[in-house]
């Protein structure tokens, strides 16, 4: 059981059996979802929806019925990647991106990358700290986990510093922006 604490998401409009190629839906199967997603908020089940892995035509389709708003969207999204028209898109309506693997997904870690060093040793922090304050800055929020406690504790510490734009600017040209999600 779900409390009404707790965020319900919509995870990609594709369908995978194990070891079996995705399985696009029909706009109507995304728009037939997110009316069982509102229904489960206005039962007070959950406090908020969301969808993860979502392109902007998944999104577009969605909010085209949509009595209630978009809460949040999970991506992937790093240095190496993240898709600024996705980024555009959630902040013109009023969606907020989320972030998974923020330190560095299929891509790889941009923890050594120089860019990085010189951007955390510039603000006496560590390079994870310099990256997850790069999402934050630009108005992404980001989903972190370790189990180390130290990591956990320096996730935490993001606000005592604030990059500079040239810095935002350097770390954002580290990789390629995101492919668009096609299904």
């Amino acid at each position: 059981v779900m409390k009404p604490e707790c965020r319900f998401t919509r995870h990609s409009p594709a369908c995978r059996p194990p070891n079996m190629p995705f399985v696009p839906v029909s706009k109507e199967a995304l728009q037939e979802t997110w009316r069982a997603m509102e229904d489960l908020k206005r039962f007070g089940v959950v406090k908020s929806i969301g969808v993860s892995d979502y392109n902007i035509s998944h999104l577009e389709a969605t909010l085209e019925t949509a009595k209630e708003p978009i809460d949040l969207h999970q991506v992937e999204w790093n240095p190496k990647t993240h898709d600024e028209a996705m980024l555009d898109f959630c902040k013109k309506h009023g969606i907020q991106l989320q972030a998974w693997s923020p330190l560095g997904g299929a891509a790889g870690s941009v923890l050594s990358d120089p860019v990085v060093k010189g951007a955390a040793a510039a603000h006496g922090v560590s390079a994870a700290q310099a990256v997850l304050k790069w999402s934050i800055q630009r108005g992404v929020a980001v989903v972190v986990g370790t189990a180390n406690a130290q990591h956990a504790k320096g996730d935490l510490d993001l606000f005592g510093f604030n990059l500079t734009d040239a810095e935002v600017s350097a770390i954002s040209a580290l990789g390629a922006p995101a492919q668009p999600i096609v299904v």
